[in-house]
């Protein structure tokens, strides 16, 4: 069989997270078993969220990372092998997987990518749960008026410095940064 590799985590970090706090380890890639997929894994996204999934007995929204577990986040890769109709070998997809060479998975849990003409790591970001939450945020959630200025207050994140940097929005986006330059701007103007 095939080996496999994977980071999990070994201690929960005291402050920043150290190269101890985690584990690389080689493992056997599982077979797909029905309905299951295994994926050849091409990016991997690191997020800010999950440093308090580094926690013992968070009370994150997500849960908590499990010790001697691989860490789980947003991959991009593709599928090496089927037992799913409706997936097949070379499908580009994304979902929250493993960190592992090789995943497999239940193909419910994942999607199938768009084949667009842009590299799939961007599934990660502007395309992906980054840019989604931007946009349905400001227009679903949000839903912003014609002459409502919208202040993103971390335009530095990666939501906010899609939002911010967005070019599709309906109304003026200002960062906090933006918003007290021109706050100072109209005091010394009067």
């Amino acid at each position: 069989m095939t080996q496999n590799e994977q980071i999990v985590l070994a201690q929960y970090p005291e402050g920043l997270p150290k190269a101890e706090d985690f584990r690389f380890e080689i493992i056997d890639i599982a077979s797909p078993e029905e309905g299951e997929v295994t994926i050849e894994t091409a990016y991997i996204s690191a997020d800010p969220y999950m440093r308090n999934r580094m926690k013992p007995n968070t009370n994150s929204y997500i849960g908590g990372f499990e010790l001697d577990q691989p860490i789980v986040g947003l991959a991009v890769g593709q599928v090496t092998e089927s037992n799913h109709s409706d997936f097949k070998k070379g499908d580009t997809v994304s979902g929250m997987l493993p960190w592992q060479k090789y995943s497999t998975v239940k193909a419910d849990d994942l999607m199938h990518l768009p084949d667009l003409d842009v590299p799939p790591y961007l599934f990660l970001g502007v395309l992906g749960m980054t840019g989604q939450t931007a946009y349905h945020g400001l227009l679903d959630i949000g839903q912003p008026k014609a002459g409502d200025t919208v202040v993103v207050s971390a335009a530095s994140g990666a939501v906010g410095a899609v939002l911010a940097k967005s070019q599709k929005s309906k109304v003026p986006v200002l960062s906090v940064l933006q918003a007290e330059i021109r706050k100072q701007a109209i005091l010394l103007m009067n």
